[in-house]
């Protein structure tokens, strides 16, 4: 057309109507590519935010990263979802986007490192050799600065994927160490309405946050998700405190015995904080029959329907995730701080961990970590400090991990070659007791 209205006006053989009457023709054109565009464009967006959905992208809920309303939040039921923490893991994709991760127990190999997320986290198979999976991002206090002791894995590797259902199930290059306490979550195969949920999730590149309802979730059909199935999600409308955000992708939805429903997919209002949608467990369970679009094969081998929990090592501590902290001491060199524990069964104690505040040392500073029962000392290991880290959760692991059960105790004995040097440890608060700022490892020998 454009060609044909340069050969008229080079011509000059054209009359006004012709001209007018081309010019409309353009303008009408024009108007309708527009139109065109812009619908594509729209269309465009709309599929990329629901194969994007929860991912760093267009996310389930504001990205303003708060944990809770500090006004409102309900420290009971805060403290005891903290405790399932070490169940979940952010996920880093091409160092670009985040999703969230949770670890999920099978019927036959106790500690396999699987990994239950969502499948629109995942664009190719080859993202999975370089993807970066972080277990213990979280902070230890809810309104303190100490961070949790990290672990890391790289690469992975799928074992079975719906983009229907919005499941992925992937297994880590790596084993779990024990000083993470890592939790794999139970399940059951059977569909049945929760009266309480709760949800684990790591927000975009941020630390792990925590919601829960005490309203019932409805099946609903999240649309515009991979052909998404009808009725094959959880809808959350509210959470009851606390929100999802940006990187809460494949978050587990969990039932009040904290064992696996769901997995997040999206939202449809999360600009206000409403209408989260989680994939039901059941359905990636066997809806499909090939095993590498189902969860049963991987995680039920021995077709029992269900399983619980599966905790390798315990985390024993004497403060809760909103413990505050009273006061800090500064230890120089000679001093001793000590804690006490308690077990009700024989427990073996596989090391120590040491939240440390602000330190000044030099090469020579030592933290001698001493285990002692009945006035006897059971095991003593020396750890120089320039191991440690600053406002930061560190593991001392026993070499020779020692077996008690009942009372026993646990002493620090700083010691310095510089007079200047010093560390500090904090003390907190839990039910009236101030205790120091230390927990144990422990599992059953």
């Amino acid at each position: 057309m454009k060609n044909d209205i340069k050969d008229l006006l080079a011509s000059h053989r054209f009359n006004i109507s012709s001209l007018m009457i081309s010019i409309l023709a353009l303008l009408l054109a024009f108007l309708s590519l527009l139109v065109s565009c812009i619908a594509w464009n729209t269309d465009r967006q709309a599929n990329e935010i629901s194969r994007e959905s929860n991912k760093t992208s267009v996310e389930s809920s504001s990205p303003n990263l708060t944990i809770f309303d500090n006004n409102t939040n309900d420290p009971q039921i805060l403290n005891q979802i903290e405790n399932y923490n070490s169940s979940t893991s952010q996920i880093i994709f091409n160092g670009s986007y985040t999703c969230t991760g949770v670890l999920i127990n099978n019927t036959q190999d106790k500690g396999r490192p699987l990994i239950l997320t969502a499948a629109h986290c995942i664009e190719s198979k080859e993202d999975l050799n370089s993807i970066v999976v972080i277990f213990g991002k979280r902070k230890l206090l809810k309104d303190q600065p100490y961070d949790g002791l990290e672990w890391s894995s790289i690469g992975a590797s799928l074992l079975s994927l719906s983009k229907e259902i919005d499941f992925a199930l992937i297994e880590l290059e790596s084993k779990i160490p024990i000083y993470v306490s890592p939790i794999y979550l139970g399940w059951n195969k059977m569909i049945s309405q929760p009266t309480l949920i709760y949800s684990i999730h790591s927000p975009d590149f941020g630390y792990a946050q925590y919601s829960f309802s005490i309203a019932k979730p409805s099946l609903a059909t999240f649309g515009g998700l991979y052909n998404a199935i009808a009725f094959g999600h959880w809808k959350v409308d509210q959470w009851t405190q606390g929100i999802t955000s940006l990187g809460s992708s494949g978050a587990p939805l969990l039932d009040s015995n904290f064992e696996i429903i769901g997995g997040m997919s999206g939202s449809t209002d999360w600009h206000n904080y409403k209408s989260d949608y989680f994939f039901r467990f059941d359905l990636a369970y066997d809806h499909f029959s090939k095993t590498a679009n189902q969860l049963k094969a991987w995680v039920d081998p021995d077709n029992l329907g269900s399983i619980g929990h599966y905790q390798p090592t315990y985390k024993i501590k004497n403060y809760n995730f909103t413990s505050s902290v009273t006061e800090t001491v500064k230890l120089i060199n000679g001093a001793i701080i000590n804690e006490e524990f308690s077990v009700t069964d024989n427990s073996k104690i596989n090391g120590v961990y040491i939240s440390v505040g602000e330190m000044s040392n030099c090469l020579g500073s030592t933290i001698t970590v001493a285990l002692s029962q009945n006035g006897s000392q059971l095991y003593a290991q020396e750890t120089n400090t320039l191991e440690l880290s600053q406002y930061s959760e560190n593991y001392i692991p026993f070499v020779t991990p020692p077996l008690v059960r009942g009372k026993f105790s646990i002493s620090l004995n700083f010691k310095s070659t510089n007079c200047s040097d010093y560390i500090t440890i904090p003390k907190t608060s839990m039910s009236n007791l101030t205790s120091y700022f230390f927990a144990l490892n422990s599992s059953k020998p």
